[in-house]
């Protein structure tokens, strides 16, 4: 999550990375609610259009899985994560990286098997 933050932008985006760095870690780590993912999740997904590496759209793909998980065990409400919607724009945003011909690695790692698993 870090290194998407870090390609991303400016400092300010850096400092919010290591906000949400902290967020995530403090949501996992067994005590604490796991809410927080949800307001994390909220501000890394508006990049998504802007997003061209399919290595930077797995990072949030995993943090989608951190947050569905969290979802599903009663973590977070699960009309509140819409779950589906967001994998729909992600597996969304992976085909159009796929369908790339001009950056053939890229679209081979977007169309990798194993990718975003279904809700």
């Amino acid at each position: 999550m870090l290194s998407l933050h870090f390609r991303l932008g400016p400092y300010p985006q850096r400092l919010e990375a290591l906000n949400s760095a902290r967020a995530v870690y403090a949501a996992l780590s067994g005590d604490s609610d796991p809410s927080p993912l949800l307001e994390v999740y909220s501000r890394i997904e508006v990049w998504l259009p802007q997003l061209v590496d399919a290595e930077q759209v797995d990072l949030l793909s995993n943090l989608w899985m951190i947050l569905s998980a969290a979802a599903r065990n009663g973590g977070v409400p699960l009309e509140k994560v819409r779950v589906q919607e967001r994998l729909t724009a992600l597996l969304a945003h992976l085909d159009k990286l796929a369908a790339d011909d001009k950056r053939p690695n890229n679209a081979l790692h977007a169309r990798a098997p194993g990718r975003t698993a279904s809700g």
